[in-house]
């Protein structure tokens, strides 16, 4: 990635995170990524929570923030903005695969459920290009 010039003209490439003097590929970044969204949004969700959020604001509002807190190592900004787009994404597939399974229509139940998850990451990737995380 490159970042505005330095103050010679040349660009300036930013280095890659680190752990010791050893950089830290972007694919482990991504991974851990994929695999915190799993345990953030599936084993931290009580069932309460996973019951609730399609009838209650309260009930979501506390999911979505359990699963913010789960990205905190990466910032509280960062914490709180994924916090903020899990509730939206949810707010709407949560009522609409609610609908889906109270209609016995499993296939389209899926299809949401899968589209709910491509859009948690998609968004987890594009909000950690834009801040700067990867």
């Amino acid at each position: 990635m490159y970042l505005p010039s330095s103050m010679n003209g040349e660009p300036s490439q930013r280095s890659a995170p680190s752990v010791g003097t050893r950089p830290i590929p972007m694919v482990n970044t991504i991974l851990a990524f994929i695999w915190l969204h799993w345990f953030a949004d599936f084993f931290l969700q009580n069932d309460k929570m996973a019951t609730s959020k399609s009838t209650s604001f309260l009930w979501l509002g506390a999911h979505c923030s359990t699963y913010g807190m789960a990205f905190i190592g990466w910032g509280w900004k960062f914490a709180l903005l994924q916090a903020i787009y899990h509730f939206i994404v949810d707010a709407i597939s949560s009522r609409v695969t609610s609908h889906l399974f109270a209609k016995g229509d499993r296939h389209n139940f899926f299809v949401v459920i899968g589209l709910d998850q491509a859009l948690h990451i998609t968004i987890t990737l594009l909000l950690a290009k834009h801040m700067g995380i990867i």
